[in-house]
Parts: structure tokens; C-alpha cells; sequence
């Protein structure tokens, strides 16, 4: 069995999570950044995995591109989704917003592995504009988003049990 994990990531943490999720998973596994490589050959693969990150609320065009334009080859595969993102109560949404409706309704899992704010990273705009959301939280309480490393873990352990 041979599983891909194709993702994108703007700041790091998606890469990093598929990375910790590839090596977490008993089949052969490939990590695919999307935003450097978009030649990619699916029907080499017998599950999907695909991960991708939040920005002002949308998913990276390269990832929503290729989900449209590959749509009927992936549903051929068992797809198992993953977000990274800082708010949880959102991923409906962002899932409702990012992904072909055919791709979300033959997923397998859907599920968050959380969010990260390094400013250090960000872009100028990206960077004024999560201070700003910073300086909210911390007057309303609200907390600020953290990776879910448990979350790899349970995800994981769905994939290596799942049977085609």
C-alpha cells in the first residue's frame, strides 16, 4: 500500500504536521508540497491524504486549484482530510469553502490539527493583522491557537486501520 500525503503550507506548521503524520503512518508514504511540485500522478497512490492551512479564512489557491482540476481521479482514492487552522470552531466552514463538495461527501475523516502564530514568519500584512487579533483575545480571554499533536495521533492510527 502506498498512501500520499499532499499538502500546502504557507508558514511551516502543515508541513511539519504531514511530515510527523507521514511518519506516523505503516504504508509507504510521500509528502507532496503542492505549492512546489503540481505534477503529480494519483492513480501511483491508494490513499489520499491531503492537508492544508487557513489564512483569512480560505485555503492556498494551489491546493483549491488542484482539488477542482484532479476531483474525479481523488474520489477514486480513500481521502482523509486535514486543516490546520486557529480557529476550530470554523472548520466547517473552511472545509464547506475549500474543497470540492464530492471530495468533502467521499472523505473518510475530516479533522483540525490545530493552528500556530509565529510572527517571526509572517508576512508585513499577515503580521499586523494577527497582532491585532493577539491584542483582542487577550481582552476577551479568548485562547490563542496551539498545534494538536494528538490529533496526528489519532489520525494516524484511522489510517493504518482503514481497509480499502
Amino acid at each position: 500500500m502506498s498512501t500520499l500525503i499532499l499538502y500546502t503550507s504557507t508558514y511551516g506548521l502543515t508541513e511539519r504536521m504531514a511530515k510527523k503524520l507521514g511518519e506516523q503512518i505503516e504504508d509507504k508514504v510521500e509528502c507532496l508540497n503542492l505549492m512546489q511540485n503540481r505534477n503529480v500522478d494519483l492513480t501511483q497512490y491508494d490513499k489520499l491524504i491531503i492537508g492544508a492551512s487557513i489564512y483569512m479564512g480560505q485555503i492556498q489557491k494551489e491546493m483549491k486549484q488542484f482539488c477542482e482540476a484532479n476531483e474525479a481521479e481523488m474520489i477514486k482514492h480513500p481521502i482523509f482530510i486535514f486543516l490546520c487552522c486557529g480557529i476550530e470552531a470554523n472548520v466547517g466552514t473552511y472545509l464547506e469553502h475549500a474543497f470540492p463538495k464530492a471530495i468533502i461527501e467521499h472523505s473518510r475523516v475530516r479533522v483540525s490539527f490545530g493552528g500556530e502564530l509565529d510572527l517571526n514568519k509572517m508576512k508585513f500584512l499577515h503580521r499586523t493583522i494577527t497582532k491585532m487579533m493577539i491584542k483582542n483575545s487577550e481582552k476577551t480571554g479568548q485562547l490563542l491557537p496551539n498545534p494538536k499533536y494528538e490529533a496526528i495521533e489519532g489520525l494516524a492510527k484511522i489510517i493504518n486501520t482503514d481497509i480499502i
